[in-house]
C-alpha cells in the first residue's frame, strides 16, 4: 500500500487542536474492508470523521479475503513529517489435538412431558382417593378425612 499525501486542511485542523499524529487502522480479511482512526495527543470525533471519509476516497482497500484477518497500518506523524506503514496478518497455528469422548442430546421431536405444579397434582390426588373411597368403599382415617376435607375447601 503506498502511502498517500495528507490533505493540508485535515493537516492544520489537527495541529491546531494539538493532534501529534493520525493513525489509519485498515483491517478485513472476509469480503468487507474497516477503518479504525487513531488521533494521538488530543481528539476530536469530527476530524476523525472527515479523515475516515477522505481516507476511503484516497486508498482503495476492500477487505476481500479468505477469512484470515489481515490488515494496514499507516501513521503520519505531523511533527516530524513522516508517515509510516506495516502490514499485518493473522495465521492459524495448529497446538496440536485432544481426543474425548461426546455424549448425545436428545433432540426428538417427541413431546416432553411438562412438569405441572403441586396444586394440581394435589387436586387429582384428592379425587382419585374420593373417587376410590365411593368406588370400592375404602375406608380412610380421621386424619387423611380431615386433610381431603382442608384441600377441597382451599380450592
Amino acid at each position: 500500500m503506498q502511502i498517500e499525501p495528507l490533505p493540508k486542511s485535515i493537516y492544520e485542523r489537527a495541529i491546531k487542536i494539538g493532534v501529534t499524529a493520525i493513525t489509519l487502522h485498515f483491517s478485513g480479511g472476509s469480503d468487507e474492508g474497516f477503518l479504525d482512526v487513531e488521533l494521538e495527543g488530543n481528539s476530536d470525533n469530527a476530524l476523525a470523521n472527515d479523515i475516515d471519509t477522505w481516507a476511503w476516497e484516497v486508498y482503495e482497500y476492500s477487505g476481500a479475503g479468505d477469512g484470515s484477518d489481515y490488515g494496514d497500518d499507516i501513521t503520519y506523524n505531523l511533527g516530524t513529517m513522516k508517515a509510516t506503514h506495516s502490514e499485518w496478518s493473522m495465521r492459524r497455528h495448529d497446538e496440536g489435538e485432544d481426543e474425548d469422548s461426546f455424549g448425545l442430546a436428545d433432540d426428538s421431536e417427541e413431546e416432553k412431558p411438562v412438569k405441572r405444579p403441586a396444586s394440581e397434582i394435589l387436586d387429582d390426588l384428592v379425587s382419585a382417593i374420593n373417587a376410590q373411597v365411593e368406588l370400592d368403599g375404602l375406608v380412610l382415617s380421621p386424619r387423611i378425612r380431615e386433610l381431603l376435607t382442608e384441600v377441597e375447601e382451599a380450592e
